[in-house]
Formats: C-alpha cells, structure tokens, sequence
C-alpha cells in the first residue's frame, strides 16, 4: 500500500462536526465526500453510467463488482485542533439597523449569533493511503486532486461561502507555495481532465460544450484582494443576501398564489473558496452546471451580479 502525506493549514473558519453534531471534529468521510465531488465535477462526461462506473472504481459503490474504495484517508493533528465560536453569518450585525434585516423589514437582528468551528492557523495533516489504482487514474492525478480542492473548496457548513478554507503547505515532506495562481489550477484541471479546459484572459473555461446531466466546472475566475479573511467573508455574505438568486430560494409552487405550499430550495451552483495572497486573501469564484428538475426555472443575471459583487 502506497501513503502520501499532505501536510496543510485552516486559512477560514471550519464549521464541521463529528457524529454528535455540535463537537467541531475533522473526519475522514467529509474529506472522501469533496474529493469525490470534485473528481466527478471535472470529468465532463455525458454518458453517466460509464462516469458512475469509473467513479465507483475508485471511491467505492454499493454493489459488490465495485467493492471498497481504492483510496483511503485518515486525518490527524499532532498539536491538536483549536476552536472558537464564529458567525457562520458574518455579514449581520446583531445589532438593530443591520442592513440585511433591516432590508427584510426586521427591526432587531438575531441571525449574528455565533457557533463552535475549527480556529483559523491550525495545522492538520492528511495521510492518503491507496492500492492498485485504475489504470485511468494516477498517484500525480490524486496529488492534484487534492491541491484542487484546497484552492476550489471548503469543509464543513457554509463551504460555498468561503469558509473551511485551507491551504496545502507540504507534500510527502517538501514545502508546497501558499500563494495559489489562476495558472495553478489549470494545470491541475489539466492533469486530471486533459485539454476539456482552456485559460483564456485569466479566466478558466470549457474548451466546448458539454450536455453532462450533473455538476461540472463551467468556470472559475480569482477575485481581488482583500486585506483580511473576516472583510472577505463579510463581503461575500453580503453578496449572497443582496443577490439571492433563484438557484436558492427556487419555487415548485404549482399555484404561485398557494402560500400553504412549500417553498423549495436547491444549493447554489457557485462556490467561492477563499485562498491566500501576496498581500492578503482572494476569493476564488467557480461556477457549476446546474441541472434543474422539470418545472424549474433558473436566474443567471443575479448569479452573475452576485459573481460581480465579489470579484
């Protein structure tokens, strides 16, 4: 069995939990889950069944032809993990006249209250264990897998809106930059998906297009700089509440004028991950393809003003 270890640093609050729900907790089955979210986002494949199969392979499935995953996880810290309480919803004041209640006709804010996380500057350390890898797939590929999901994702609640955040600083013992660039993650979206990607004006793109029925990387640009990881995460809380689109607050009412029918929600497809910089912190803003039950409708122009508000 080969190992790899990836040492790496809490860059935002980490609001996840062990199996008791409330005890802020690293687990390995949180990490397994985005690492198989994002392969799956960057494959591009329109026959869903052969993508499940080779997924499967690789991470484990249900029946017994797939058997167990090829790839195993365990997480540690040897100097422990730090916790403070912070407000998953920085962009409220809990105080009277904060502006996102306020443009809700609520007097009084009660939404800044604040909840147990991973503290930020922590360390913890990923050891990656694998056997017989598919023949499609390679030690380099799980390497830039993991960096992609440092620079494109989060852990825990609220990773869609910057928060559990990290940054890989070494790997197998040699130091790894902090300072991730727009041409970083090409190159590894180029060594897990070869030439389905293009970098054009600092920006990454599809190479053409793609009728794949589930999520995949559209596009993903970086933002500017922000001098502070708590301006960062009051910034784009404050874009998801000024530009809520109707990827999340959708509705399946059959009767608009029906208000005893429930109102339906479905999880943004923009993720923004916060990472470091020269100088500060920059968000990194990816867009994924949605594909939308019948009956629903999407907004693209408030997804794009809420896109515009960060960058």
């Amino acid at each position: 069995m080969q190992r790899i270890l990836i040492n790496c640093n809490v860059l935002t609050p980490m609001f996840i939990t062990g199996v008791d729900g409330r005890t802020p907790e690293l687990r390995p089955a949180s990490l397994k889950g985005v690492l198989r979210f994002w392969w799956r986002a960057v494959q591009l494949e329109e026959e869903t069944k052969e993508l499940c199969q080779r997924e499967s392979s690789l991470f484990g499935g249900a029946t017994q032809e797939t058997g167990r995953s090829k790839i195993f996880l365990q997480i540690s810290s040897p100097s422990g993990l730090n916790t403070n309480p912070y407000p998953p919803l920085p962009h409220h004041t809990g105080r009277t006249g904060c502006k996102p209640c306020l443009d809700k006709d609520i007097y009084e804010c009660k939404k800044n209250s604040k909840i147990p996380a991973i503290d930020l500057n922590q360390n913890f350390c990923i050891l990656l264990k694998y056997i017989d890898l598919p023949e499609y797939f390679s030690t380099d590929q799980l390497i830039s897998l993991c960096k992609l999901i440092a620079a494109l994702s989060g852990l825990g609640k609220r990773s869609r809106r910057g928060f559990g955040s990290f940054t890989v600083t070494a790997i197998a013992g040699i130091p790894v930059s902090p300072f991730i660039t727009i041409e970083d993650i090409y190159k590894w979206l180029q060594d897990l998906a070869p030439e389905k990607y293009k970098l054009d004006n600092d920006i990454i793109r599809l190479t053409a297009e793609c009728w794949a029925k589930y999520p995949f990387i559209e596009e993903i640009q970086i933002g500017r700089e922000y001098d502070s990881v708590d301006n960062l995460a009051k910034t784009i809380g404050m874009a998801s509440h000024d530009w809520d689109s109707d990827y999340t607050g959708f509705n399946r009412r059959q009767d608009p004028n029906d208000r005893k029918q429930k109102l339906q929600r479905m999880a943004s497809p923009i993720h923004v991950s916060i990472i470091k910089s020269q100088q500060g912190f920059r968000p990194v803003i990816t867009s994924l393809h949605t594909e939308f039950p019948p009956g629903w409708k999407s907004n693209d122009p408030m997804s794009e003003e809420f896109k515009g508000a960060i960058l």
